[in-house]
């Protein structure tokens, strides 16, 4: 189905761009799992390149970012942090009031909306 979606798709188009982006994220996925599922690791990687080399000796692949697709992270990792400062703040809070005994007692649940 991925081959499909290549070879019919505008080489530049969302669609084929995901695709390459999946399957990039795919094979960095087996290599970071071949040191501790090494069987598994070798198997997916055949199937995956169609080639029986090591998965081990693979080179791991640069994915170069485009200018846009390092503002959208930058931006997504700095509302995380402050996220993360807020509940900090929150768990500070608690904590100096008495109701949890250190912050990493406390439990926080996040809900995207």
């Amino acid at each position: 189905m991925l081959k499909d979606r290549l070879y019919t798709a505008a080489p530049t188009g969302r669609a084929a761009l995901g695709a390459e982006r999946v399957y990039h994220m795919t094979q960095s996925l087996v290599r970071l799992m071949a040191p501790v599922l090494s069987f598994t690791a070798a198997e997916a990687w055949e199937t995956l390149t169609g080639s029986a080399d090591s998965v081990v000796r693979a080179d791991l692949v640069s994915v170069c970012a485009t200018g846009a697709m390092r503002r959208a992270l930058r931006e997504r990792w700095q509302k995380l942090r402050a996220l993360r400062s807020g509940v900090l703040k929150l768990l500070e809070d608690l904590r100096v009031a008495g109701k949890i005994g250190s912050s990493l007692a406390g439990e926080v649940d996040l809900y995207a909306i």
